[in-house]
């Protein structure tokens, strides 16, 4: 497998699962769709300083053909993700025909202990908006909630806003509802950004930034509807009390950017939070990145991180990378998937529209030396990274110094939210089983 793109992603287990999308393999096609759900186990050592070999991933025959992502790459992008808990994935969003919308109130199933697929029907009513796509989203698969909002249908252009909220803690009786905010903002409004989950508040809270605004016309470009946010806005959703917040951010701030990825690692003791993110594309200009910044919280400071080995850049093209996708394992490393390996300024060309085994289709940076490694090892342990315990204080065990925004707290209520912690369970890992792989 030489290269992904727009696929979905997610942990479950020990195991990194993806499907839909566009793939290229050692045989002498063009990117295209597939129509399997392919996983990586993550309980053994992994080569990622090339193509992956197909020996080692498995894979299922998707239920149906709204799962496969499209026949062929879409501009732009059209990625929808997963809904998950501890055993089960729900594809949700950047679905296909007629099934897309949701009608049914029912969504596709795979259970990861058994390797099946069933499909279920959800409780809550017809609001899946199912033929979204790039929007943001995260899942607690603690307690089985995901959370989805923006991209080209949900907040955009002032309509449908709010956030779908997913809960499978009964996995044969799923509930959505569509969340709007009853105080404070009602979301960020965010096309092609990110979003990730934090064990912070009574219940988690959401933590989302970069991207386009989509609520209301942008003036920054003249063929392109929406400006980019800059990354001093960070919106935060309490899921306790269904309030989205906005709170500024300070430091290295990334260079305005859509299509990148992030994943986060916690320090050893909770003290702090790291949001790792990666790559992206600047519409202004026409180029991909291929840096990488942190974003630390409680204290709401971006870092810029001079990360080394990066698989991309050891070669004398040195492009960028944009539509990849990120997952955590362990806090220790940051597994980067697919994404288009872009060139150029302002006129770009495609690298990964064929097998290119230049650059690899899994790319692996450990997130306590921001080193990037050809291989991914399951038993890496994470420390906080002396580039952070620098802004932060502490060690690499945490004890962070910084525990709050320099600009201060934008409301009193982020005070109460962020003094709370709550431990995070004890990883398990589930049976390897399917065809193919470890």
């Amino acid at each position: 497998m030489c290269s992904i793109l727009d696929q979905r992603t997610a942990i479950v287990g020990n195991r990194l699962f993806f499907s839909s999308g566009n793939y290229t393999f050692d045989d002498g096609a063009l990117i295209h769709n597939t129509s399997s759900l392919y996983w990586l186990f993550l309980n053994k050592t992994i080569d990622v300083s090339g193509p992956i070999d197909l020996g080692i991933v498995g894979s299922i025959d998707l239920p149906s053909d709204s799962l496969t992502g499209g026949t062929s790459p879409v501009a732009g992008g059209a990625a929808g993700t997963f809904f998950y808990d501890h055993t089960t994935l729900y594809p949700y969003a950047g679905l296909v025909g007629p099934e897309a919308d949701g009608i049914n109130n029912a969504l596709w199933a795979f259970n990861s202990t058994i390797d099946s697929w069933k499909l279920v029907q959800v409780e809550g009513g017809k609001i899946s908006f199912g033929n979204n796509s790039e929007g943001v989203h995260a899942s607690d698969s603690r307690t089985g909630a995901s959370f989805y909002t923006g991209g080209w249908t949900m907040a955009y252009n002032g309509t449908n806003n709010g956030t779908v909220k997913f809960q499978s803690f009964n996995s044969d009786s799923p509930q959505w509802t569509f969340e709007t905010a009853v105080n404070g903002i009602q979301g960020p409004n965010i096309l092609k950004g990110a979003m990730v989950y934090v064990r912070k508040g009574k219940a988690g809270v959401l933590i989302a930034f970069g991207g386009y605004q989509t609520a209301y016309k942008g003036v920054e470009f003249a063929a392109w509807p929406w400006d980019r946010r800059p990354f001093s806005d960070i919106f935060i959703y309490d899921i306790f009390s269904n309030t989205w917040y906005q709170q500024t951010a300070t430091g290295d701030l990334p260079d305005l950017r859509t299509e990148f990825c992030a994943g986060v690692s916690s320090a050893p003791d909770d003290s702090s939070f790291q949001i790792t993110i990666h790559g992206g594309w600047d519409q202004l200009e026409g180029r991909a990145f291929n840096d990488v910044y942190v974003l630390s919280i409680p204290s709401f400071r971006w870092i810029k991180v001079d990360d080394s080995n990066n698989p991309d850049l050891l070669g004398s093209d040195q492009p960028g990378r944009n539509r990849h996708k990120c997952d955590v394992w362990n806090e220790s490393q940051l597994i980067v998937s697919g994404g288009q390996i872009t060139l150029g300024f302002g006129e770009v060309t495609s690298l990964s529209n064929a097998c290119n085994k230049t650059y690899p289709p899994i790319k692996v940076l450990d997130t306590s030396t921001y080193v990037w490694r050809t291989e991914f090892d399951p038993s890496i342990e994470y420390s906080v990274p002396d580039i952070v315990t620098a802004v932060i204080g502490g060690n690499s065990s945490g004890g962070a110094l910084r525990t709050s925004p320099s600009s201060g707290w934008a409301s009193d209520d982020l005070v109460t939210i962020f003094e709370q912690t709550f431990n995070q369970l004890p990883k398990s890992y589930s049976k390897p089983s399917g065809k193919g792989g470890y």
